[in-house]
């Protein structure tokens, strides 16, 4: 992509958090009442840079090749995290990471050490999905 060009819509530079889908009400307007734990988009944003910068060398490097977006639809899926693609194997499909802030912060928010281990564990979570494990492989991780 040239300095001209820009992304599609929702969809951020490889392996950067970006704030994607903001508000998911009926209308598109974000519902604060059903935020209890405010968590500002910044914060939450840095939570996932922190994420990816405690991946080991080899796993940064694969996930500086994969979007990671945020999304407030993570109650909608029942999910706090998905991952899109086909996995490292393949390129015929594009890959990315959604992190749900929205769920994250619904079940963690109340404690910011545990809502950045949450996150953390969600990164670790999807790009296990991206080096092409199953849900069972993945949880077999620990993750």
């Amino acid at each position: 992509m040239t300095d001209d060009e820009q992304p599609a819509p929702g969809v951020c530079p490889p392996g950067r958090a970006s704030v994607l889908a903001r508000g998911t009400g009926k209308h598109g307007q974000h519902k604060h009442h059903d935020h209890p734990h405010h968590i500002s988009d910044e914060d939450f944003e840095q939570m996932i840079i922190r994420a990816i910068d405690r991946l080991p060398e080899q796993f940064r490097e694969i996930i500086s090749k994969v979007p990671v977006v945020i999304s407030d639809q993570g109650r909608e899926r029942h999910a706090y995290g998905l991952y899109q693609g086909d996995g490292i194997a393949r390129d015929n499909y594009p890959d990315r990471i959604i992190i749900f802030k929205d769920t994250l912060t619904r079940d963690f928010g109340h404690d910011h050490a545990l809502l950045a281990a949450q996150v953390e564990r969600t990164v670790r979570h999807e790009l296990g999905h991206h080096l092409g494990y199953d849900e069972g492989g993945v949880r077999g991780l620990g993750l």
